[in-house]
């Protein structure tokens, strides 16, 4: 029966994997264009600051450079959603976070390009640094982002709550609650971020580039060198990995077009690894205060969250996640009510993003933790548990999201029974454990 199936039930190689596992798949850095020319970034070393001077007279004179770009070379700043396009491909009168875009040097090779940097003489005056969310909340005469018109940094705060939370937790016999605070996590992908500019003779550019999203960074592109769509094609190659942390538009692709375009020259810019960790765009920084409400014969009953989010310097998704770290807690288990508020806030660090389920994973651990918390004190089996609180097939949400096939709780079921669950949890030595979590 399985062999007369094309598509589904049929094991089918991945169309890349031959290219992968032989080592004959191109990734970015591998492209080779003709004659391009090198480009290197010159970075704040400061987290907050205001932008005297820039002399790049020098390194402009430096045998061998053919362009020295800054902030004032570009009027648009940009963002992977149109409602928060905040960051500049190079910083223009401040910075925000240590290792922020300042210049960058086009050469003919990546050693003159280097030592051009060090020509380069950037005069600042130093501000006060916020990072904490604790002083972000705080009011200041010198907010990061002083065009939203804020007394402090908050970027977006959220409020939701669906059924009745107040009743909810006065009727339940059990309620459990908890403060988590959670670090900050990046991705160290095995290709650091990477881009390639070919550029013809009636200005059109052909961008390859590590990126998870080409079509993003097509829109961003053309609004930021604010010339139209269709001069520009974006070709994404093999991808080193990504996880969410190259699926913005970033600076550095931005800038290598921009080279290109004011010198006619083909375009080559590859990150250090050190430039990786300051493009950042890792998980956000998270305090969670979460209360959870439970009646041991009717299952779960409420859900209170409490949220603050560390953004970093710019909104990347920010906004999106801001919602994420709420509106994601309405399964994978029944419950009647919910509220949650969650803050995002700007600090002078490298921005946040969209990494692995951007907004719901630290929440999914608070969450699964007070549940533990709860079913001990109940004196109930947490696996058992579970899977009889798992929401049924063709169900809503209390916040109206609509699930149809829920296969879940056949899944724990078997688990349950592969791990032999019953003969180990709460009976294993000291120091040894079994647990279970969706």
């Amino acid at each position: 029966m399985k062999e007369s199936y094309q598509v589904v039930g049929k094991p089918t190689a991945a169309i890349a994997a031959r290219d992968k596992v032989t080592g004959r798949a191109q990734y970015v850095d591998d492209i080779r264009i003709k004659n391009p020319l090198f480009i290197r970034i010159l970075r704040s070393r400061l987290a907050s600051a205001k932008i005297i001077s820039i002399d790049i007279s020098k390194a402009k004179k430096y045998r061998g450079v053919k362009a020295v770009i800054t902030g004032v070379d570009f009027h648009r700043t940009f963002g992977v959603l149109p409602i928060s396009k905040d960051e500049p491909a190079l910083a223009k009168e401040r910075v925000r976070y240590f290792g922020e875009p300042v210049a960058a040097v086009a050469a003919e090779n990546p050693e003159i390009a280097a030592r051009a940097l060090d020509l380069i003489d950037v005069k600042y005056e130093e501000s006060a640094e916020c990072l904490s969310l604790s002083e972000g909340l705080k009011k200041t005469q010198n907010p990061i982002h002083p065009e939203l018109k804020r007394e402090n940094n908050l970027h977006k705060s959220v409020k939701q709550e669906f059924g009745d939370v107040i009743s909810a937790f006065k009727n339940s016999p059990i309620v459990v609650e908890e403060h988590f605070t959670f670090s900050p996590v990046t991705h160290a992908f095995t290709e650091p971020h990477a881009v390639q500019v070919e550029i013809d003779a009636e200005q059109n550019l052909t961008v390859y580039s590590s990126t998870q999203v080409p079509h993003y960074v097509h829109l961003a592109m053309a609004e930021v060198l604010e010339i139209s769509q269709d001069k520009i094609r974006v070709i994404k190659p093999h991808l080193g990995g990504g996880f969410g942390g190259k699926s913005d538009p970033f600076p550095h692709e931005m800038i290598a077009a921009k080279v290109a375009l004011l010198t006619g020259r083909n375009t080559r810019l590859l990150l250090s690894r050190e430039e990786v960790f300051f493009s950042n765009h890792g998980r956000h920084p998270t305090e969670i205060s979460m209360k959870l409400a439970l009646h041991p014969q009717n299952g779960l009953q409420g859900l209170d969250t409490k949220v603050k989010i560390d953004g970093g310097a710019y909104a990347s998704f920010g906004v999106v996640t801001t919602y994420y770290n709420g509106v994601l807690l309405q399964g994978p288990y029944s419950l009647p009510s919910s509220s949650f508020a969650c803050e995002r806030i700007y600090t002078n660090k490298p921005m946040s993003g969209a990494m692995r389920g951007h907004g719901g994973v630290n929440p999914r651990f608070a969450s699964e933790v007070l549940l533990d918390m709860a079913c001990v004190k109940a004196g109930l089996d947490p696996c058992d548990a579970r899977i009889e609180f798992l929401l049924k097939e063709n169900t809503l949400t209390v916040n109206q999201f609509r699930v149809t096939s829920n296969n879940l709780a056949e899944g724990m079921i078997l688990a349950k029974e592969r791990s032999w669950w019953k003969k180990k949890y709460g009976k294993l030595p000291d120091g040894k454990g079994i647990g279970v979590a969706c």
